[in-house]
């Protein structure tokens, strides 16, 4: 060994020996045990003088890790801030939505709401449920939906809320768009946490061209297979079950549970009263 240092080392070795203990305690930040040891600086303005130096403290160590988990945290809600805000295809009236926003004005809405929030509070990758709102045009169903999706980003999980015919539209866009393919973007649908298709079945038309839709929404949901869906719809299970047919009405319906959301159009009731003043609609 180097003569300096061997002579380096000797002298750490030795001003860290049972001799210059000054005193041993637990942290209470880190809970480790420390020895403070009187030690001599060998360097600098203050070489030949002595200091307690504590040997043993982990809370420098512990807080550079809460410094690196809090970036990383930082980091992945902003890519799926990113993902959602890049992907997403919704309303602007809906951004704000959130469960605690939603209020209730009947029994069943009520109801509702508090089978939202266990789902959000136990949503698990490992045993996905998908969930059907069903009811009536403004009722709530896409705030409902929105909803969970927030309280999931709360839970650090990303995920994308689509309206199923500007799904489509988006698609078609594709075939001229050469940025993002239809393969992609079926991919990174694919892959988030958690979808909400809104609207389902409004891409149906009599129009046989149209069929294409209908296969496309269903070429999203199987490639889905055995991750959370959210569905919301304004049609009865006959009306589903007609434009789906049998197949694909059987495949939305797998691992999928049933809320129901009744009410009165809230969209019909704000224009009443912004019009109260006015002739009747009608």
């Amino acid at each position: 060994m180097n003569p300096a240092r061997e002579h380096f080392s000797n002298s750490i070795h030795l001003q860290t020996s049972e001799d210059n203990v000054v005193s041993r305690y637990t942290c209470e930040g880190c809970e480790q045990n420390v020895t403070v040891y009187n030690v001599e600086a060998y360097q600098g303005p203050n070489k030949g003088t002595f200091r307690p130096i504590p040997y043993g403290c982990k809370c420098e160590d512990l807080e550079l890790g809460r410094l690196v988990l809090r970036r990383q945290r930082e980091i992945l809600a902003k890519q799926r801030k990113e993902l959602f805000d890049h992907h997403s295809l919704v309303n602007s009236d809906l951004l704000k939505a959130s469960l605690d926003s939603y209020e209730p004005t009947t029994e069943q809405q009520t109801l509702a709401l508090q089978m939202c929030r266990h789902y959000a509070f136990t949503f698990s990758m490992d045993k996905p449920l998908n969930l059907l709102f069903k009811g009536g045009c403004g009722v709530g169903k896409s705030h409902l939906a929105m909803g969970i999706m927030k309280a999931l980003f709360r839970k650090r999980l990303n995920g994308i809320f689509i309206t199923v015919p500007q799904l489509l539209t988006y698609l078609k866009h594709t075939f001229h768009d050469k940025k993002v393919s239809e393969y992609e973007l079926i991919q990174r649908l694919k892959n988030v946490d958690c979808l909400v298709l809104d609207d389902i079945g409004a891409e149906y038309t009599r129009n046989d061209r149209e069929n294409w839709a209908v296969s496309k929404v269903f070429e999203l949901i199987d490639a889905r297979l055995g991750k959370p869906m959210i569905y919301t719809t304004n049609l009865s299970s006959r009306q589903l079950y007609d434009r789906l047919g049998k197949r694909n009405h059987s495949r939305l319906l797998y691992n999928t549970k049933l809320i129901r959301v009744d009410g009165v159009d809230f969209r019909a009731n704000d224009f009443n009263r912004r019009n109260a003043d006015e002739e009747s609609y009608d």
